[in-house]
């Protein structure tokens, strides 16, 4: 494992063979105003003289339309060959954690005021599927864990393990 110096102090993780062909490029962190993991990009000129970025794990993988690599870890800066699968867009969005402002500490469950009972919903192949409501958040968390590893598979982002 290298580590690669990002700029704001940051550094991402890349394997060993691999350096020769990152260390050609100059890489900054990157962090989406709400996201909660950061990047690793270059700048890359286009032939047409613009330039666009490119983030590491892209880049590494060389992926083709419709698909995007994907952190099994979901941490961004952990650009090991270990750690990166090809997915498609509905798999990466799979493998994310709860969302910030929930009701809930839990992925999946959600608090409704109007029935006081914790609705639990899963995306499944870009479709809201509601699984039902729950009075104990526990148990609602477990139902969508029961789904995710149904619907989702290896890309299923559990609330246990």
């Amino acid at each position: 494992m290298t580590e690669i110096s990002l700029t704001k102090g940051k550094v991402a993780l890349i394997d060993d063979a691999d350096y020769w062909l990152i260390s050609q490029f100059k890489w900054q962190y990157a962090k989406a105003k709400n996201a909660k993991t950061g990047y690793a990009q270059t700048g890359i000129r286009k032939e047409d003289g613009s330039w666009t970025t490119l983030p590491m794990h892209h880049f590494l993988l060389a992926v083709t339309d419709g698909y995007e690599p994907d952190h099994i870890d979901r941490n961004g800066l952990n650009n090991q060959r270990h750690n990166l699968r090809i997915a498609n867009k509905n798999q990466n969005k799979y493998n994310t954690t709860s969302h910030r402002g929930s009701s809930s500490i839990y992925k999946g469950v959600y608090w409704k005021k109007d029935r006081k009972k914790w609705l639990v919903r899963a995306q499944i192949n870009g479709k809201r599927m509601y699984l039902g409501y729950f009075t104990d958040e526990v148990q609602a968390a477990h139902a969508y864990d029961e789904a995710a590893r149904k619907y989702h598979g290896e890309f299923a982002c559990l609330n246990f393990t």
